[in-house]
């Protein structure tokens, strides 16, 4: 058993908030649930995981204004 979380981009708001805001109720859920935060290869969320994640969402803002430029 277990809950999915995803988020598309673009978003209506800052991407990077939304992103934070999304990891802070999985934790919250985690934690009230006695689970684990896991990244999209199963694994145990870890901090470096967490940055990658950050960058691609940056990248692909980078992208978007890009194309729109």
């Amino acid at each position: 058993p277990g809950v999915s979380m995803f988020m598309q981009l673009p978003c209506e708001v800052d991407a990077i908030t939304a992103f934070e805001q999304m990891k802070n109720v999985a934790h919250f859920l985690a934690k009230e649930l006695n689970g684990q935060v896991r990244d999209d290869a199963q694994t145990r969320l870890t901090e470096q995981t967490t940055e990658h994640y950050r960058d691609r969402i940056r990248q692909f803002q980078r992208t978007l204004l890009l194309e729109q430029a």
